[in-house]
């Protein structure tokens, strides 16, 4: 593979497809007379172009361009002196960019694609930078523009650059840049990776680096995976107090579940502790319910691989308080 792609590529590649879609779906329309919709087959070729054109539209491809700096820290790798850690949003979804240490990441206001923002990192020597979703989800991986400004004859190094595209189907697979790397002192080189694989994360290593630059990341959902959609809502539950209950939702191509509680002030998400468990599962448990938790709201947040995540409806919790009584001895208390 080659890579080769610009800015204004892509731009005009998400335009022009953007297009062609509209201009399909808008030419169908005015052609077609009234007889042909009162038909079953017109019926059908418009609900299929419609499905197509918002199909396409739901897999556009994001570029971030680093315009909106990156926000920076420590990370695992930093050892309390390097910021080794870059956390980004591309099309309402978190994304983790990590390196190695000895250096870190800055947001540069030059040096990038065309000279501009960028993020760049300083180092010595080896070197990687690692992109991954925050919540570990796979997402397509599409392009990425690099920058390094590396020494020729470093340790014997066969390759300034490679990377590792770990793949959520055929394990890794890996490309080396083919640029020769002899010599003696430095060499500044560009690439720009123009890739469309699905993957969990995608790692670049520098092996006789100075300095690296990346600038627009292409990524998006993984093609072909639909959005999470809730398809059973938790009940409402009522309980006596002391006693267990559990709140459960069912959801399609859902990864992922948090729990949110309305105690009365809105909802916010439960951690486990206390009453609560399995707060990212698919089913809350409570455990020993306080007659205090009456009237508490309970949903869930399925959360898969393609944005949006889904909020499933609310749940709500009675709890009935019980009290002794010499008169009445039938009472009985079940939770579920």
């Amino acid at each position: 593979m080659t890579p080769n792609f610009t800015r204004a590529a892509i731009a005009s590649y998400a335009i022009s497809s953007g297009s062609f879609q509209k201009s399909r779906l808008a030419g169908l329309i005015s052609s077609s007379s009234p007889d042909t919709f009162r038909s079953a087959f017109g019926r059908l070729l418009l609900l299929l172009s419609l499905f197509t054109f918002c199909f396409s539209s739901s897999r556009a491809q994001t570029t971030y361009d680093f315009t909106t700096n990156a926000t920076i820290s420590g990370g695992a790798g930093g050892f309390g002196i390097w910021n080794t850690q870059a956390d980004i949003t591309v099309g309402g979804v978190a994304y983790q960019l990590t390196c190695g240490g000895n250096g870190s990441f800055t947001n540069s206001a030059t040096g990038g694609n065309s000279n501009s923002k960028c993020l760049s990192k300083d180092g010595s020597g080896g070197d990687f930078v690692t992109i991954k979703r925050a919540d570990n989800q796979p997402f397509q991986f599409y392009g990425l523009w690099i920058k390094h400004f590396s020494m020729k004859g470093y340790l014997g190094a066969t390759n300034f650059v490679t990377v590792d595209y770990v793949k959520t189907v055929g394990g890794t697979e890996t490309w080396a840049d083919p640029t020769p790397t002899g010599g003696s002192g430095t060499t500044t080189l560009q690439l720009t990776l123009s890739k469309n694989v699905a993957v969990t994360e995608v790692t670049v290593r520098f092996y006789a680096i100075m300095n690296f630059w990346i600038d627009d990341l292409i990524v998006g959902p993984v093609a072909g995976v639909p959005a999470p959609a809730i398809t059973a809502n938790p009940p409402n539950r009522t309980i006596c107090a002391g006693n267990n209950t559990t709140f459960s939702v069912t959801a399609t191509n859902a990864t992922s579940y948090q729990w949110h509680v309305n105690t009365g002030s809105g909802f916010t998400p439960i951690t486990n502790g206390g009453v609560y468990s399995n707060a990212t599962t698919a089913t809350l448990t409570i455990t020993g319910a306080t007659s205090a938790m009456n009237g508490y709201l309970y949903r869930c947040v399925a959360t898969g691989s393609t944005s949006p995540a889904a909020t499933s409806t609310a749940g709500t919790l009675t709890v009935n308080a019980v009290t002794a009584s010499i008169a009445k001895t039938d009472v009985s208390c079940n939770g579920v």
